[in-house]
């Protein structure tokens, strides 16, 4: 058997490929440096000194052809009371190495000047500059304190920018480059970069402090990318960089504080820009106060782009963590600020404030801020002007937002505007709207110290806007109302509750679940629920108060209030359907109105919780002239007599009042089913009613 295997074993050892070596005789020698030679097959007398300087000349130029000159270590001095400066030391490659000892220079600069200092290898001089005594400094002193960066003269490299001012050293610019460096290797400025690179396709990648002298404007063919903590454009008078090609940071500042940036074209923009590139911190502290003012930095952010022509432009975001606020934040015209989570991105404020966290001035384009908590350092809300959010700003959205301890958590004093997914708790008015056209949706408040959302938008039907409409938001121990209509017109309330699910030494829902008032006009009711277990209560489930009209509510269920729905207005008044049980005294009580209609409901076991005489599943009051009420098609029936003493009780005092029974049912009410009293009956039709 290994006979056998001889063979195929040789022939793949001749399959197998063989390395040759190249023939350098047909390579073409292109070096840097004249090579040594021999004269007659003896080394020269120079042989030695062409040799030494080949080796140590050839490598460094090799790679100097493509790479950078940079600084190793050392290449910047100090300030200085005169114009002598601080001994330093560097060793640089330029391609060249030049390891230069430490020295002084002494600048011969007028009293206020700008002076450029390098490094070179170049030992005989250069045109234009002054050489350091027999050292590799040099420096150029331009007599004008906004100079352009002189040329890099070759085989140098630039150290600083020393600004020369009363006879002293006042001010040293960094223009190292530090190794590696990936800036051209001509220019050491964001500005001498930008000018080198031209309208080529370029990336400039930043991985140190680079100097900006002046305004520049990055063009589209030109890339900014950051690398390494140390990365920073800076600068020491106010310049703008405007940033029209692509960008790319990580999340620490890189825009100091001198340096405005504009990214000017949206095309290139980035799509989420970072407060941390300005210097926003999460060192804030909800409890005790204190840490960054971060309020400029995203200021900063916001103010860095123009919004987008179309939708689907940059938005700011702010990472996770508890970011203190001091300065308002202004948010303009088609801008988002988000943050990272809801309850993972914070905005805080000390217990002074006195302001807006968030202020939405404007109208036009989608403006948005989401995915943030928006707390006061107060641990209730304090009647001090505060405000949350307050958004004044058309054609808005504010969504996933949870907003606690002001006067006001959020206010919206626009139209177009949209909340969704949010809490407002602990304020003295959660939410307060002001004009119409809003929608809120998929929210909670809670522990509110007044309303837990107050509208009143007194134009709002007149000029023919759209409603505001709120949508399954539920109220939980807020203290005067779940929910405040007052002077407000085309409001409509869907799928909604109030409810207090504790009983608190601090008296919640004190007026209402629901309170509409003071001439509110057109307001719609659909599926409202409101439920106490507290039975220490003189509220109402539903308040219909002081000239509310044309008020329709729908299927509404209350339990637990002392009414379940108490109309005392001047207006017109529509109840259709719903379930008022367990409430305190009255299912439903109209004691003042022009036009009352109960239609369709359920009005039983009333009368639970403080019996009186005369409770009832419906009271209508006719005393007032010219008042008008139907009652049809409702269940005022009890099981075993009580605990509502009557079904339907009716004060007829007025002959010009009018009531129409119609296809009513109740039965075993503990006193009677049908009650009516007054004068005059006003019963202008009574047909199909059972209530023996």
């Amino acid at each position: 058997m290994l006979k056998k295997m001889r063979i195929p074993l040789v022939v793949v050892l001749l399959l197998l490929p063989i390395t040759l070596w190249a023939n350098h005789s047909t390579l073409r020698v292109d070096p840097f440096n004249t090579n040594p030679v021999n004269i007659n097959g003896q080394p020269s007398a120079s042989f030695g000194t062409q040799l030494r300087e080949n080796l140590d000349h050839e490598g460094a130029q090799r790679d100097g052809a493509h790479s950078s000159p940079f600084i190793a270590t050392g290449g910047i001095h100090g300030t200085s009371s005169s114009l002598i400066s601080p001994a330093f030391a560097t060793e640089a490659f330029v391609p060249e190495r030049v390891n230069q000892v430490s020295t002084a220079i002494t600048y011969a600069a007028l009293a206020n000047d700008v002076c450029w200092t390098i490094i070179s290898s170049d030992n005989n001089g250069i045109t234009g500059w002054t050489r350091v005594g027999s050292t590799s400094y040099y420096y150029k002193c331009e007599g004008d304190t906004t100079p352009d960066q002189p040329s890099l003269p070759p085989n140098s490299a630039n150290l600083m920018l020393v600004q020369i001012s009363g006879s002293a050293i006042a001010t040293v610019t960094d223009l190292r480059r530090l190794n590696p460096y990936r800036l051209p290797s001509t220019e050491g400025t964001l500005n001498a970069a930008v000018t080198a690179a031209g309208s080529t396709q370029t990336t400039l990648v930043i991985n140190r402090q680079v100097h900006v002298t002046r305004n520049v404007t990055v063009p589209s063919t030109v890339a900014l990318v950051f690398e390494g903590i140390e990365s920073r454009l800076v600068a020491t008078s106010a310049v703008t960089v405007t940033v029209n090609g692509g960008w790319q940071a990580p999340l620490h500042q890189v825009i100091g504080s001198n340096v405005t940036v504009s990214f000017g074209n949206a095309a290139y923009a980035p799509t989420l820009i970072s407060p941390a590139w300005w210097g926003a911190t999460p060192d804030g502290n909800v409890n005790t106060g204190g840490g960054t003012d971060n309020g400029p930095f995203i200021n900063a952010a916001l103010g860095s782009y123009a919004p987008a022509v179309v939708y689907g432009g940059p938005r700011v975001v702010l990472g996770l963590g508890v970011f203190r606020i001091n300065t308002t934040v202004t948010i303009g015209l088609g801008k988002s600020l988000c943050g990272t989570d809801m309850n993972g991105t914070v905005l805080t404020v000390d217990s002074t404030w006195t302001s807006n966290v968030i202020n939405m001035p404007g109208a036009g384009q989608p403006t948005t801020v989401c995915r943030m908590t928006i707390v006061s350092q107060n641990s209730a809300a304090l009647d001090v002007g505060s405000i949350g959010i307050n958004n004044g700003m058309n054609g808005s959205f504010l969504d996933h937002l949870w907003v606690s301890g002001f006067n006001i958590g959020i206010q919206i004093t626009a139209t177009d505007v949209f909340l969704t997914d949010f809490a407002v708790e602990n304020n003295e008015t959660g939410i307060k709207v002001t004009l119409t056209d809003v929608n809120i949706l998929n929210g909670t408040t809670y522990k509110n110290n007044s309303y837990g959302i107050h509208v009143e938008n007194n134009t709002g039907y007149v000029n023919g806007s759209g409603p505001v409409i709120i949508t399954n938001v539920r109220s939980n121990l807020d203290r005067l109302s779940g929910f405040h209509i007052n002077n407000a017109q085309n409001v409509i309330l869907n799928t909604c509750a109030a409810s207090v699910v504790v009983d608190l030494s601090t008296p919640r829902l004190v007026t209402a679940g629901l309170a509409i008032s003071n001439n509110s006009y057109r307001i719609i009711v659909n599926g409202f629920t409101a439920d106490r277990i507290t039975t220490s209560t003189t509220a109402s489930g539903i308040l219909v108060d002081t000239g509310a009209t044309q008020i329709e509510i729908v299927n509404a269920q209350v339990t637990r209030f002392l009414d379940g729905i108490r109309i005392n207005t001047t207006g017109n008044v529509k109840v259709i359907g719903g379930t008022m049980h367990y409430n305190g005294n009255y299912g439903i009580q109209g004691i003042r109105f022009n036009f009352l209609s109960i239609i369709g409901g359920h009005y039983n076991y009333n009368n639970k919780f403080f019996p009186a005489s005369g409770a009832a599943g419906i009271l209508v009051d006719l005393s007032t002239a010219n008042t008008e009420a139907i009652i049809a098609n409702n269940d005022v029936s009890e099981s075993g007599g009580g605990p509502q003493s009557y079904g339907i009780s009716i004060n007829a005092n007025s002959n010009t009042s009018l009531v129409n029974l119609i296809g009513n049912i109740g039965k075993n009410n503990s006193v009677a089913n049908l009650l009516v009293t007054g004068g005059f009956p006003g019963i202008v039709l009574n047909t199909g009613n059972q209530l023996p």
